[in-house]
């Protein structure tokens, strides 16, 4: 099965750990289905021979259930938090701050993605802001931060080309960030495909509309992103912010001081 593309080169230690997971299991899958086998023949039901009971509590089978035990426990626990704990630190360990980064905001409700960015004045919060549905449009070569809120219930911003993802909660403020390195029309030279977009999905079950809660991230250069970001703050002088962002002021523990 083809492989999904990559927003960065740094992901693909993602894809490393998976396919390092599926050959350690697939080997272990395969020596005990062997064993299983041998022994299910050796031992099969044959004339002459009477079968023998045993508990397995022998010092010779305690000492290979610990034997077995370790090495799995090490062999492929350890060594799999190991690879996923430093893939982490190496992709996620140090967020860039919010003076680094495109800055944007994520307000989910079922079923879309609001989003809204700083306009050219590079403020959140000014008339120039720029506000749009289940459409995100970021530069390239430059980290973007995303800052997210639920309007509802549990939902999960998941980007599948980054290989990443995070839950959007209700009442509370989480995070997620990532470094874009290829542009949309890169990765459509890429694939030799001319209608492909980056999609956003919802990687967490919100109700009956679920699977339609998609969005499209386009990722330009830039100095395309230049452009566009003039002539989308240019344009928000003539619409009033959308009513879902009168919300987002409000700080989680309002919530909680509403409820007492």
């Amino acid at each position: 099965m083809e492989r999904l593309i990559t927003i960065n080169d740094a992901v693909t230690e993602i894809d490393w750990i998976f396919d390092y997971a599926t050959i350690l299991t697939s080997c272990i899958f395969a020596v005990v289905l062997a064993m299983l086998i041998g022994f299910a023949i050796k031992y099969r039901e044959r004339p002459g021979h009477k079968a023998h009971y045993t508990r397995g509590d022998s010092p010779a089978a305690v000492r290979m259930s610990i034997v077995v035990a370790m090495l799995v426990f090490f062999g492929v626990d350890i060594s799999l938090a190991y690879f996923d704990h430093h893939a982490f630190l190496e992709l996620y360990g140090n967020p860039p701050s919010q003076d680094e980064a495109t800055v944007v905001d994520v307000f989910a409700k079922q079923f879309e993605w609001n989003f809204a960015q700083a306009g050219s004045d590079g403020e959140m919060g000014t008339e120039d802001d720029i506000f749009s549905i289940n459409k995100l449009t970021v530069p390239a070569g430059k980290p973007v931060l995303v800052r997210m809120r639920s309007l509802d219930v549990l939902h999960s911003f998941f980007i599948p080309y980054t290989r990443g993802k995070q839950d959007v909660l209700p009442g509370m403020t989480t995070a997620f960030w990532f470094d874009p390195d290829k542009t949309t029309a890169a990765a459509r030279a890429e694939l030799d495909d001319p209608n492909f977009e980056y999609e956003i999905a919802c990687a967490e079950l919100c109700g009956l509309g679920h699977t339609t809660m998609r969005g499209i991230m386009t990722v330009l250069t830039p100095e395309e992103f230049a452009v566009w970001e003039a002539e989308e703050s240019a344009n928000a002088a003539n619409f009033d912010m959308p009513e879902i962002w009168w919300d987002w002021s409000l700080d989680p523990a309002d919530y909680a001081e509403e409820d007492e």
